[in-house]
């Protein structure tokens, strides 16, 4: 390629490009792989399994404690069934729980009888159909739900219990929802717990027995420790996740991929049969992970600590620490470089790809093309164009913008323009007094006189509309020798005077014939007369006919006054 001015930017970026890879290719090259290997991953497994059993037993314990208060508030909630203090109860066992989101009270119908804290839109009194509350109305008994969208598009677990009265008749349950994305004690526990970590290094010397009681107090203090957790892994890479005995993700670090089933995963089928262990695997992201997992017997979940392998495999490249020191500096600087040259290069092209992106919105043709000040020969090439292009573009679009307004013989509005300020007036219900136009005789003109000569007739009428007419009247060419006028606010009397002027001044002035040429008018006023386009055209148009049936030259209007020459 002959090069006439400046460098080509694929050229630039591909040198960089290939310069970057050989100075990585060569330092992977003296790059040496010694390991410990199986120390590092039995101390792996060990620290994780130790996390994970504690977790599990933690969680196991909470909801065993959380099952028999939905018990009790089960009882609470069929003495006071149909009193009024139902909402009050449902508030105070939400205040008195920070593990739920939201406890709310649904009969044996499915119809929401209390809920706190009340959900936006409002979903008291309402139907609810989402599938934990089907699963609870169904089997009517104290169950841990599967994941599920709720009626507030959350993503929650429900843990419920039915309500019997006195009688042993079933009513409904209460239940508390656990939404998995969002601040609740038992995401504090698990993401306060993961910032603790397991895997190499980790500390597992928390007890394994720590009561309900003990954890919902540690869990209150924590707060929203699970929103400020979304990224919940040790420095090492360690992290820990749970799942349900369906394979959907309950709580995981990535906030985002709550919810998403991980079935293929390896020790997915083990925590379904309700087995514990370790297993180096690779997950469904493709991550080569020594993991270790427990199963919780009461909710039938797991909770899985993982390390990635590539990670604690790291200790083993010490005696490179030193040489990649030296490397990342390097890099740092190649990288700054890189950074500094492709932003010179690219910043002529950003700007005009911007430019070209508002060339689709209504401000495009107020904008102009920016400046560019650059030695890369394409981007001054491109600018180029899009100067001479756009300058193309602003005239055409001018042009046919006011071709698509006007009427091409007389410079007035044209039809198209009338029938858009009928309809945004009509729209907005803003009244306005059409006035219809004819010119009489005027095939008499064109037949004595010649169609040019009818033309100029038909200039010289839109040259004294628009003299007698204030500027926010709308003067349009309707078609042939027809006028319309249209005058918002105007009441009929205001309306018949300017006619009246028009009138008398077609009447008593000459025109390019020679002689003066007389108007017919006809007068309609919405809302007065009509309640929509149609009947107001026809209405003015009656009008019109009994102003031509009458003589010509002169006004009639559809109310009915007149005003004679």
């Amino acid at each position: 390629m002959i090069r006439t001015q400046g460098l080509s930017t694929r050229f630039m970026v591909s040198g960089i490009v290939v310069l970057s890879v050989l100075i990585t290719v060569v330092i992977s090259l003296i790059t040496s792989y010694r390991s410990e290997k199986n120390s590092l991953i039995s101390m792996s497994f060990q620290m994780n399994s130790m996390y994970a059993s504690k977790i599990a037993g933690t969680v196991n314990e909470l909801f065993i404690s959380e099952k028999s208060s939905m018990k009790a508030n089960a009882e609470q909630v069929a003495k006071h069934w149909a009193q009024p203090e139902m909402d009050e109860l449902t508030a105070y066992i939400k205040r008195s729980n920070s593990m739920f989101n939201t406890i709310i009270v649904i009969d044996k119908d499915g119809i929401m009888r209390s809920i706190s804290p009340e959900m936006s839109p409002p979903l008291m009194g309402k139907k609810i159909t989402s599938q934990g509350t089907l699963q609870a109305l169904k089997e009517r008994k104290p169950l841990i739900s599967e994941p599920y969208i709720s009626a507030a598009n959350a993503l929650v677990v429900l843990v419920s219990h039915p309500v019997y009265d006195a009688k042993g008749e079933y009513l409904g349950f209460i239940g508390g929802t656990i939404r998995l994305h969002e601040s609740n004690l038992l995401n504090a526990i698990l993401g306060q717990q993961a910032g603790e970590g397991g895997g190499v290094g980790a500390s597992a010397g928390a007890s394994a027995g720590t009561s309900a009681s003990a954890i919902a107090s540690a869990g209150a203090s924590a707060g929203t420790s699970a929103s400020t957790s979304s990224n919940a892994s040790t420095g090492n890479g360690s992290y820990s996740y749970v799942v349900s005995s369906t394979g959907a993700l309950l709580y995981h670090p990535d906030k985002s991929r709550i919810g998403q089933h991980v079935l293929e995963n390896p020790i997915f089928s083990d925590l379904a049969a309700g087995r514990s262990g370790t297993k180096r695997i690779t997950n469904t992201l493709g991550v080569d992970m020594l993991a270790s997992y427990s199963y919780i017997e009461e909710t039938g979940w797991g909770i899985v600590s993982q390390t990635p392998t590539s990670i604690v495999l790291e200790d083993a490249k010490r005696p490179m620490v030193h040489i990649a020191t030296y490397v990342v500096s390097i890099m740092l600087v190649i990288l700054i470089a890189i950074y500094w040259l492709i932003g010179r290069m690219s910043q002529p092209l950003t700007k005009l790809a911007q430019y070209a992106v508002m060339l689709s919105t209504t401000k495009s043709l107020q904008a102009d093309v920016p400046r560019i000040h650059t030695w890369n020969r394409e981007a001054n090439a491109l600018h180029r164009a899009f100067v001479m292009a756009f300058s193309r573009i602003r005239t055409q679009l001018d042009h046919l913008s006011l071709e698509a307004q006007t009427d091409a013989l007389t410079g007035l509005n044209n039809r198209r323009t009338m029938d858009k300020y009928i309809g945004t007036w009509l729209q907005r219900e803003i009244p306005f007094t059409i006035m219809l136009l004819d010119l009489d005789h005027f095939k008499q003109v064109n037949d004595n006189y010649g169609h040019e000569k009818g033309d100029e007739v038909l200039k010289f009428l839109a040259s004294s509309m628009r003299a007698l007419f204030e500027e926010n009247h709308i003067c349009c060419r309707y078609g042939g020798e027809e006028f319309v006028v249209l005058l918002p606010e105007a009441d009929e009397g205001e309306a018949l005077r300017y006619a009246s002027q028009l009138r008398r001044f077609m009447a008593e002035t000459n025109s390019p014939v020679g002689r003066p040429v007389t108007l017919s008018i006809g007068i309609a006023r919405y809302p007065d007369i009509a309640q929509d386009a149609e009947m107001l055209f026809r209405s003015a148009d009656e009008a019109l006919y009994r102003a031509k049936h009458l003589g010509r030259n002169r006004i009639e209007s559809a109310s009915n006054a007149v005003v004679v020459s």
